[in-house]
């Protein structure tokens, strides 16, 4: 590994831990209930592997692809999180390698993740990801109605396991429409804890590196991390 590449990482993780945590005691909650997402999407394995020397166990994938390329033989305590729209004839090579599908918002979707868990004998956890901009270019439920009824479809289903919900914050300089989408996830978290307490969802996973203070603020335990960790995007030229 690059010492330059691994010190330049984990001062960066560093850094956002810091961050992290005088966020957490503004809003007068324990570091500890919030986990960084180290999102490694375009980046080679490289970085991975420079975010898990630094300390990061939890990663992020956008990608069907990258998710299999990088994480199909990683290290037993590292967490994998598919975090980017999921084609249900992707779900089969998904469910191999993901500890989480955190990109759930359609009933088929979950429906074909559960068919290739129960296939591998095994169960995932998924998080619902709620479109809380409103932005026509995001994934995630619109409509509240559709999102519950979603909810009590799901539940039946055998080999998937909700844990909670995602969004993405609204593109603005607005912190106060920004803090309004991460509250209205928060309320429909709330509402689906109060219809179905067996499930016993714990995962609220919003903020990225432009708004995660506002997100822990308003009660995120999970960041998702990658510009302000890896620099930026590498996305291939046509």
């Amino acid at each position: 590994m690059d010492n330059e590449l691994f010190n330049q990482i984990k001062n960066n993780i560093d850094q956002v831990m810091e961050e992290l945590a005088a966020a957490a005691a503004k809003a007068g909650r324990k570091e500890s209930e919030i986990r960084l997402m180290s999102v490694t999407k375009t980046k080679p394995y490289d970085y991975v592997e420079a975010a898990y020397q630094s300390g990061s166990r939890l990663f992020g994938e956008n990608r069907v692809n990258e998710l299999s390329e990088k994480f199909s033989d990683f290290y037993p305590d590292g967490e994998v999180h598919l975090i980017g729209h999921l084609q249900r004839n992707k779900a089969k090579e998904a469910v191999k390698y993901a500890s989480s599908i955190d990109s759930i918002d359609k009933f088929e979707t979950a429906q074909a993740v559960n068919k290739y868990c129960a296939e591998l004998g095994k169960t995932i956890d998924i998080l619902l990801e709620y479109n809380t901009s409103g932005e026509a270019s995001k994934s995630g439920f619109q409509n509240e109605d559709e999102f519950f009824r979603t909810v009590d479809r799901i539940r039946e289903l055998e080999n998937v396991r909700i844990r909670g919900l995602m969004t993405v914050g609204p593109l603005t300089g607005d912190r106060d429409e920004i803090r309004s989408a991460f509250r209205h996830l928060v309320a429909l978290f709330r509402r689906v804890d109060e219809l179905h307490p067996d499930l016993k969802i714990c995962e609220l996973s919003m903020g990225m590196s432009s708004d995660f203070d506002i997100a822990i603020e308003e009660g995120s335990t999970i960041i998702r991390i990658g510009t302000r960790l890896f620099g930026a995007r590498q996305y291939p030229t046509v």
